[in-house]
């Protein structure tokens, strides 16, 4: 209304032409009729706060001029530099100026401008592949296969023996040993199938086939297993026209049965014996051998059947699982063919062409010598028979 009007600017409202209006309307330049009595009242109230509306205006303009010149001044000064910037800056004479509270609105506001101003830390951590499933754990609170829980089972293989084989069985992580002793035996097959003389074929040697939680636990598994069928010449399962029984030879075999834990244990060692050559058929097994047991001399032809197709030995592979072996102990491995005698070393993977002369030296301990060894097999021709029954006759001579 008329108030906002006539103290806008701090004038007087004597002069206001809207109430000059309204006075004509009602007759008289001063008086007031009947029912304009509201009109007079109006115009006493707007006289009364147009003074103290200009004082308020005035001191307001007056402040903010005020503060315009204070920061003038303020950018005009020279600036500190160095520590004493530093300084000044943190100083008393700033917290005391300011409002109560401050300090804490200040902290907090610095502190979000930090936060937004500093990046977060990467992680070390891959991100997870789609379809990838998530890294399950152990009863021993932690992931069997990472290098932290291997250190741990390293120095306590006893614990938690199942469930690191377990855990490892679902993944079957490799190890670089693994990727090595992969590489060679894809390049024996390649020799295989290229049908050249195995005369120049080299033997393999790779270590570190196992994480070494893994071994630890698998060797673990095995020292507890008690009961271990004796395997020997005359109790060789397949027909001695296939090679069952033709090469003297004791030691223990076990597929774990009669125990879930030893059986899930050669089971994943297996599985991981044959996935060096995926596609390839493969028989492995776990053997232990005891004080006097030994294979003598021989360069392991044989035959076997797979889903009613006979196949022969291709390659052979042994993966030593004790630990502190000594030549002193027996039991080693004697390449006849290179002239080399190989003592068994922990978690490390021995594999060579057949035929190969070789043998197992007896055992003079009464520590026990765990090893996965089997074969890898090539469909069986006719070339391959003819071969067979030549190498036969050769040995026949040598013999007499």
């Amino acid at each position: 209304g008329a108030g906002e009007r006539g103290g806008g600017d701090g004038g007087g409202a004597a002069d206001d032409p809207w109430a000059r209006m309204f006075r004509q309307v009602a007759g008289e330049g001063g008086g007031s009729a009947p029912g304009l009595a509201w009109m007079d009242e109006m115009e006493h109230a707007a006289h009364a706060a147009a003074p103290a509306d200009a004082g308020r205006a005035q001191k307001k303009g007056g402040e903010a001029k005020k503060s315009t010149a204070k920061r003038k001044a303020a950018s005009a000064a020279p600036k500190p530099k160095g520590p004493e910037a530093d300084a000044g800056a943190k100083g008393p004479g700033i917290e005391a100026r300011r409002a109560p509270g401050s300090a804490a609105i200040s902290a907090r506001k610095r502190k979000a401008a930090g936060a937004a101003s500093t990046p977060r830390a990467k992680s070390n951590k891959e991100p997870r592949k789609r379809g990838e499933k998530v890294a399950t754990k152990t009863a021993a609170g932690a992931d069997a296969i990472s290098a932290a829980t291997d250190e741990k089972l390293v120095s306590k293989p006893a614990h938690g023996v199942d469930e690191t084989i377990a855990a490892w069985a679902r993944k079957r992580t490799s190890t670089p040993g693994y990727s090595a002793a992969k590489k060679a035996l894809e390049a024996l097959w390649a020799e295989v199938e290229a049908n050249t003389t195995v005369k120049h074929s080299q033997l393999v040697k790779v270590e570190g086939i196992l994480p070494p939680t893994v071994a630890d636990a698998a060797l673990a598994q095995f020292e507890a297993v008690e009961d271990w069928d004796i395997a020997q010449a005359s109790n060789d399962a397949g027909s001695r026209s296939y090679g069952a029984g033709t090469t003297r030879h004791t030691y223990g075999v076990s597929d774990g049965s009669g125990d879930p834990a030893t059986a899930a244990c050669i089971a994943a060692l297996t599985a991981h014996m044959e996935a060096l050559l995926p596609g390839v058929k493969a028989a492995f097994q776990a053997s232990r051998y005891s004080r006097g047991h030994f294979i003598e001399p021989h360069d392991d032809v044989a035959l076997k059947d797979f889903d009613g197709q006979t196949y022969r030995r291709a390659i052979a592979c042994i993966l030593y699982m004790n630990k502190g072996w000594g030549q002193s102990m027996g039991g080693t491995f004697v390449d006849h063919h290179g002239g080399v005698e190989l003592i068994p070393g922990f978690n490390t993977l021995v594999a060579f062409r057949v035929p190969r002369l070789h043998e197992v030296t007896p055992v003079t301990t009464d520590r026990f010598r765990h090893t996965i060894f089997g074969w890898f097999y090539l469909p069986y021709t006719r070339q391959a028979a003819r071969n067979r029954k030549k190498r036969k006759k050769q040995r026949a001579k040598k013999s007499s």
